[in-house]
């Protein structure tokens, strides 16, 4: 078993935790922070491979769904800071 193959192991291990802790959690905010961790992990596989493969294309596909996964991040983070502001509206708080 060579160095890739090991770290492929670990990744994908770790992908299957944070799939568990997706299953397990019941909030919202907590199974979307799950689905960031593992596109993270995803991304971590794309990028091992580009390692294995030698190609640098890969690595230009890792970025820009690291650009995708921050901006559906940030667009995650304002719309539950709007559904906050609006049951501080409605409790008259």
């Amino acid at each position: 078993m060579n160095l890739a193959q090991v770290l492929f192991l670990i990744t994908m291990i770790i992908f299957l935790l944070g799939f568990l802790y997706f299953l397990r959690t019941s909030t919202m905010t907590k199974k979307f922070l799950a689905i960031d961790f593992m596109s993270l992990i995803g991304g971590s596989v794309m990028a091992l491979y580009a390692v294995v493969m030698n190609s640098s294309l890969y690595l230009d596909i890792i970025m820009v769904w690291a650009l995708v996964n921050f901006l559906g991040t940030i667009a995650f983070a304002v719309y539950l800071n709007g559904l906050n502001n609006r049951k501080k509206q409605k409790s008259g708080v």
